[in-house]
């Protein structure tokens, strides 16, 4: 199939996943600690509201891919979207790590709870929602997309590393406390706005592509037509949805749990700067050979391969006993299964949307079959913070005790080692029947023969 993509436009695109985890690792990362250790709500209530916020933006998800799906502009699909939500989506990047000082609790959880669930079930979801569909629409070359997808997890990927790395410093140096957080998320909206304004503006979505997702018939298609197409897609879409929502509760409790492993179990905050090294540089490194080994052993292989290492990486730590030797081993395994998962799912995904519409008679169903992911991204990401404030909890944590009880230490250790490496036994077993690119092998012969 013909490539038609600079190098410059893929680049562009890859940049979007900057903007977007300026928001969405600062807010996976830092928004529970922020919430118990400065903003003082207990762990219990930030377990709970993360938690509803992300069921109410799984259900946005779907709505937003039934949006996208029917919007018809000279821009395009989903990049208007884009566009629009960027603003939004900087503004309550600066307001939930903004809770007002010298209310009372109820009043912060309320403030908490809104715009939370603002920045989650609405601005992130239009985001990155129709960034992830432009994809879709700008190539059908699956190569493209393959080299889109890991320039835009390497950005990723980078965006991680500094920020795991630099937050917490940088927000002591901005001033600490609360002052210190509104003054850094200050600075990262205004450099996301910055580039999504760059994606916006170069990457274009195929007309060609458009004109056959704006025919007058599958326009006027109404939401119940859409999932009962989704249906047909047999048993993949609810593998997909298992295997979204296991990574990301996987990958948040690593995340959100590491300050605490750090500051606590390992004796010094500044350890997230080693552990986030450790994981991410083995992840860019590795992520340039990623296409190739797709090509060579196939995509479905190659990804049974990377949640085999976050199996493996996780369990390390575990069994570390502390020896930091074997927990920096454990990261740098569990970096490798990032670099593989991360851009090969979203590979697999486009092949389910362009599956789901080979079985459906050509209907339009790429924004609602990312938004069925996205759904379980969402669900994943809430779970996981949400299984992080209750535990904590039970672990009897206390935001201003200078030293943790043994229960505390006990319970973060867990968070950060063990309890992830069961939901990555999760992703390996589901992922064994996920053979999309094999049906729509199949689907397209198929459809050919008739």
């Amino acid at each position: 199939m013909k490539q038609r993509l600079t190098n410059t436009v893929k680049f562009i695109y890859g940049t979007g996943d900057v903007a977007s985890n300026l928001v969405w690792t600062t807010v996976g990362s830092f928004l529970t600690m922020y919430y118990t250790d400065v903003a003082l709500i207990s762990a219990a209530t930030v377990g709970t509201l993360m938690l509803v916020s992300r069921i109410l933006d799984g259900i946005t998800d779907l709505t937003m891919g039934w949006i996208i799906n029917r919007t018809r502009s000279r821009f395009g699909k989903a990049r208007p979207w884009l566009i629009a939500s960027a603003p939004v989506l900087c503004l309550l990047l600066v307001m939930v790590f903004s809770v007002p000082s010298g209310v009372k609790i109820n009043e912060k959880v309320v403030y908490a709870t809104v715009t939370y669930v603002l920045i989650c079930a609405v601005a992130y979801t239009a985001s990155n929602l129709s960034y992830s569909i432009m994809c879709n629409l700008m190539t059908r070359n699956i190569e493209e997309r393959n080299q889109m997808n890991t320039i835009r997890f390497i950005m990723a990927f980078l965006t991680q590393l500094f920020v795991n790395s630099y937050t917490v410093i940088w927000v002591d140096r901005l001033g600490g406390g609360s002052a210190g957080w509104t003054r850094l998320m200050i600075i990262y909206a205004a450099v996301a706005m910055a580039i999504f304004g760059l994606v916006f503006v170069f990457c274009k979505e195929d007309p060609e592509m458009l004109d056959e997702q704006n025919s007058a018939e599958k326009m006027k298609l109404q939401i119940k037509d859409i999932l009962q197409g989704l249906m047909n897609g047999k048993h993949y879409m609810i593998l997909a949805l298992g295997i979204y929502v296991c990574f990301y509760m996987q990958l948040i409790l690593m995340n959100s749990s590491m300050v605490y492993f750090a500051r606590d179990v390992l004796g010094k905050k500044e350890m997230t700067i080693s552990l986030t090294m450790f994981m991410l540089i083995p992840s860019l490194l590795m992520l340039p050979f990623v296409p190739k080994l797709a090509r060579r052993f196939g995509v479905h292989r190659t990804l049974s391969l990377g949640y085999l290492f976050g199996i493996i990486g996780p369990g390390v730590v575990w069994f570390s006993n502390g020896d930091l030797h074997l927990i920096f081993a454990g990261r740098i395994l569990y970096g490798i299964n990032q670099a593989l998962v991360a851009p090969l799912v979203q590979t697999k995904v486009s092949q389910m949307a362009d599956y789901n519409c080979i079985i459906n008679n050509g209907m339009p169903l790429i924004g609602v079959t990312n938004s069925v992911t996205s759904f379980g991204v969402k669900i994943g990401v809430g779970l996981g913070g949400a299984m992080v404030g209750w535990l904590l909890q039970v672990g009897q944590y206390q935001a201003t005790a200078a030293v943790q009880n043994s229960s505390a230490l006990a319970m973060e250790n867990a968070l950060f080692s063990i309890i992830p490496c069961v939901f990555g036994v999760l992703c390996f077993l589901l992922n064994l029947g996920w053979d999309i690119g094999k049906a729509f092998d199949q689907a397209r012969s198929d459809l050919e023969m008739k």
